[in-house]
Formats: C-alpha cells, sequence, structure tokens
C-alpha cells in the first residue's frame, strides 16, 4: 500500500474533493479507502499498463518518454512505437453519500477483467433497511444479472465463419483434388481457439468418431484466431475409394459428399460449414504400351463417358499389344 502513496498525493479527484470543487464532503459524499492499483489505461486483453516496458524485451533496450509518443531506445537507435505512454491513475470510482448512518462500506476493490483498457471497481454495502419491498428489491437484482452476463460476454470470443455454406460444383474425379478456403473472423476483445469436434452422437455427447469425413483434411487441424483479427482455413476434398461399396465399371453411382463440420471455438461456442458436392465413381481410363518389351506405362487416368454424357461406360484401352 506505501508505494501507491506518492499516486494517491497527485489524485485529482480526491484534492478536489478536498477543496470542495466536485463531490464535496461537506454534502456528504464519501470514498472507501483506495488500496488496489490503478485502473486506467492497460493494453486490451492484458494487465500491463500502456506504454510498460515489455517483459522479456531484448538486452540493451530502454523505454522512455517523449511528449508524442513512446520511443525504444535499441542498439542506441531510437525506434517509434505507436502507442502512447502514461501514468496510470485511478480513473474508475465508487462515491456514495447516505443521509444515515446506516449504510457502512464492506469492501472497495478493482477487477482484473481484460476486456477494457480500464479495470472496472466494485464496492460491496451493508444497509439496515427500514423496511423491505421485494418487487424492487427483485428489479436491482435482475439488473445486476444482466450487467454481470454482460461483463462475462465480453471475456468470450466472438467469431463468424465466412462463407460457411459450400457448394463444390461439378462432380470430382476419383483422387481429384478440389481445395476451398473459409475465413475465420473474431470480433471480440479476446483471442479465441479452435479446433473441429466430431458431430455428435445419437446419445447426444461428442464421442471419439473421427472429426472430419475421411475425403476431407484441413490446414490447418486447429489454431488460434487473435482478438479483432482473423486466420483463413483451406480445406481439401479428395476422394481415394469408396470403402462402402464395390466400384461397377457399368452402371457407377456417384459419391455424395454432404457434410456439416463443427468448428468449435473454446468459450464461443460452436460454427458450422455445410459442404453439399459429389465425385464420379466412373472408373479411368487406363492406356497399357510397350508389353512387347516388357514394358508397362501407366498414363494419367482419363475418364471415358458415353456418347451422352452421362457416365454410363468406362473403356480399358490398350495399344501395341502385338
Amino acid at each position: 500500500a506505501g508505494r501507491l502513496d506518492p499516486l494517491l498525493l497527485a489524485d485529482e479527484l480526491a484534492r478536489e474533493m478536498v477543496a470542495g470543487r466536485t463531490f464535496s464532503a461537506h454534502e456528504g459524499w464519501r470514498e472507501g479507502p483506495i488500496t488496489f492499483p490503478p485502473t486506467f489505461k492497460f493494453k486490451v486483453g492484458t494487465h500491463n499498463y500502456m506504454g510498460e516496458e515489455k517483459a522479456g524485451a531484448s538486452s540493451g533496450s530502454l523505454a522512455v518518454r517523449t511528449d508524442s509518443a513512446e520511443v525504444e531506445i535499441l542498439n542506441g537507435t531510437p525506434v517509434q512505437v505507436q502507442q502512447k505512454r502514461r501514468t496510470p491513475a485511478w480513473c474508475d470510482r465508487v462515491l456514495w453519500r447516505s443521509t444515515n448512518r446506516e449504510l457502512h462500506q464492506l469492501s472497495y476493490r478493482r477487477s482484473e477483467m481484460t476486456a477494457s483498457d480500464h479495470k472496472p471497481v466494485a464496492a460491496a454495502f451493508m444497509l439496515q433497511a427500514r423496511h423491505l419491498v421485494r418487487p424492487k428489491v427483485e428489479v436491482v437484482l435482475q439488473e445486476s444479472r444482466r450487467q454481470v452476463d454482460q461483463q462475462a460476454a465480453l471475456q468470450r470470443p466472438k467469431c463468424t465463419l465466412s462463407p460457411n455454406v459450400l457448394d463444390l460444383g461439378e462432380p470430382l474425379q476419383l483422387c481429384e483434388i478440389r481445395t476451398v478456403t473459409v475465413t475465420l473472423n473474431n470480433t471480440g476483445a479476446v483471442e479465441g481457439l479452435w479446433h473441429f469436434i466430431p458431430p455428435p452422437s445419437h446419445l447426444g455427447l461428442d464421442d471419439e468418431d473421427p472429426a472430419l469425413p475421411a475425403w476431407l483434411t484441413t490446414d490447418p487441424v486447429e489454431g488460434m484466431v487473435p482478438a479483432g483479427g482473423q486466420c483463413t482455413i483451406t480445406l481439401c476434398i479428395c476422394v481415394k475409394s469408396d470403402p462402402a461399396a464395390e466400384l461397377d465399371a457399368l452402371t457407377p453411382k456417384p459419391m455424395q459428399l454432404d457434410t456439416v463440420v463443427i468448428l468449435r471455438v473454446e468459450d464461443g461456442g460452436d460454427l458450422f460449414i455445410a459442404i453439399s458436392g459429389s465425385c464420379s465413381m466412373i472408373l479411368p481410363q487406363v492406356e497399357v504400351t510397350n508389353l512387347d518389351s516388357g514394358a508397362v506405362t501407366p498414363l494419367i487416368p482419363q475418364p471415358d463417358v458415353g456418347p451422352s454424357g452421362t457416365g454410363q461406360e468406362a473403356r480399358l484401352h490398350s495399344q501395341d499389344l502385338l
């Protein structure tokens, strides 16, 4: 507490109250003892005062104050820093007055929230009431709960996906690779950790099933989106085989690629990506050459569709068999 005394002696509000120019003690205004550090100004998302020298700074660096901004001296070279350095202050206060002696302050403290450049303060009081009007008490309690919920919401990431509906368009071919990208935006004041989760089971619980179908991969598979920032996620679609059915060269059936992928942001809810498409399961066309020399050279698969373009035929061609 002794370390705060020099700052408290220079506190502007306290001096104005003593002088009687605002919230005068003669009018009954009071404030409990301040035993907490200054509440302003912090770097959002941290407990560091604006302009405070960063922990782990390189040796040989020194933060000094100028009239307009902070300058860091690194190896003898001045480097301009965007943020302005400020003297910490108590800009968040609880003042109170009572017409009787039945109101007593029990506590006066600072919150450690990081969603703002301020640290909000709270005070607890004990009041001996002559009459209890329960409806009015309920209104006060409901408003207090609403404010608590609002503060809690500020401590959560607020993320959206764009786009969240993906149409793959033309059917894919076997082993064809197609990629699409989505952007994860965070408009909240705190960072968000994200990863993909499997769809819920019939019991309504997350299980140990794969988070993604076999034909879908992502890059990255998990990550962090900064506060007020965004990150890009690449989805790669590739069907290598259909383990659930045998491929029929004469009557191939397209494989439907319809799924909903769930992206979970820790303490920020679940987001969904709806994917729709299909994959043509026609067997690839293969050319075999140079059998007379004993060498077999496979060529790049080229699907061969029938005259109607419906993909109902697949042929195996060969050359130079004799």
